[in-house]
């Protein structure tokens, strides 16, 4: 009894499949290569977003702005305070 209702199932989806124009990816509004370049630039948009902050921050503290080239070149030193670290001076 339940192999004849998955079997009615599955018949049911591919005559639904066959009945249909397009492509499953259609029907659905699924286009990977365009998602990929909406979320490249998000981020693109975000990075800015903090640089931008960032530099605020070290403009009022005196300190030099960083560029997106700083970033990706390396030159930035991370300061993290671990756990039960004094913190430096």
């Amino acid at each position: 009894m339940a192999l004849l209702l998955i079997a009615g199932i599955i018949v049911f989806f591919l005559l639904l499949g066959g009945l249909t124009s397009g492509t499953g990816a259609d029907l659905l509004d699924w286009d990977p290569g365009g998602r990929a370049e909406r979320r490249a630039a998000v981020d693109h948009d975000d990075l800015q977003d903090m640089i931008e902050l960032n530099n605020r921050y070290r403009r009022e503290r005196g300190l030099a702005e960083l560029t997106e080239e700083d970033l990706a070149g390396g030159a930035v030193r991370t300061l993290r305070i671990e756990p039960g670290a004094e913190p430096r001076a």
